[in-house]
């Protein structure tokens, strides 16, 4: 089976407390069906599942890519990667700061800026999903503070921070990714395609969607048409991705050239 250029390098598995059900052992026999030599997972401001993914890949081949969606500046989400085992080290600082910080009234820990800018060496920052530091104040009509952002991480991670353009079926997403490209060609910063990856298989959202209510309170409308949670943020295979990313081939290509910066070993 030829290796496919892409890789993914935003997935949540169930250590994704109430928001991931991908199960690592499956997640890692998918990627390798899939002919991907690498995969990353990014579980909500956690590691827990570092180890046991690591092991798991390694087990079959498949480069491990480790890192977390982190809650950022108090309300904004980011990717961030782990490029060595300094990188490593450094995340897991950054997290357990911003959970020994937490106040009993902040709804989640939050990274600061300047926690994020002491402990940066060795990772890679992505700019994250619909919830991230670039695309909520995007939505929000407050571009101002994308752009503070974008200067911000540019300074401190320099070619290692990347724009975060995802493929889901939701509305604002395609908007978002038109500005998104034009912010990195006006300040020279490079994208890079993802899928917000909670579950394996499209016909899985329907767990997803009990879990988020679980997380939020909510009860179950079984009644309801069709789920509320899109189908979309499932693991899809790389030749999707090249066709859903074909007006942002360089997206595509720097999915590759992220994870070859990423060389973590235990």
């Amino acid at each position: 089976m030829r290796t496919s250029e892409f890789v993914h390098l935003h997935v949540h598995s169930q250590y994704s407390l109430l928001q991931g059900t991908c199960r690592i052992d499956r997640l890692v026999e998918r990627v390798k069906g899939m002919g991907m030599d690498a995969v990353a997972v990014t579980d909500t401001h956690n590691l827990f599942g570092a180890i046991e993914f690591y092991l798991a890949a390694k087990e079959a081949g498949i480069k491990p890519i480790i890192g977390s969606e982190i809650f950022y500046d108090k309300g904004y989400h980011l990717t961030v990667l782990c490029k060595d085992i300094n990188g490593y080290r450094n995340l897991c600082q950054i997290l357990t700061k911003s959970y020994y910080s937490k106040k009993n009234t902040d709804p989640a820990p939050s990274v600061t800026p300047d926690l994020l800018d002491e402990y940066g060496d060795g990772l890679v920052v992505m700019s994250g999903c619909l919830k991230g530091a670039l695309a909520k104040p995007i939505l929000e009509g407050n571009e101002d503070h994308a752009l503070s952002t974008i200067n911000r991480l540019k300074k401190r991670f320099r070619e290692d921070f990347y724009i975060e353009l995802q493929d889901s079926s939701i509305p604002e997403q395609q908007h978002v990714n038109d500005v998104l490209v034009k912010l990195a060609t006006k300040h020279a910063i490079e994208c890079v395609g993802t899928v917000d990856c909670h579950y394996l298989d499209p016909e899985d959202a329907e767990a997803h969607e009990v879990l988020q209510c679980i997380e939020h309170g909510r009860t179950i409308d079984f009644d309801r048409p069709t789920s509320l949670v899109p189908s979309e943020y499932h693991l899809k295979n790389p030749d999707l991705m090249q066709e859903r990313f074909s007006r942002f081939p360089r997206a595509v290509e720097n999915a590759r050239v992220i994870a070859d910066k990423c060389n973590l070993e235990f």
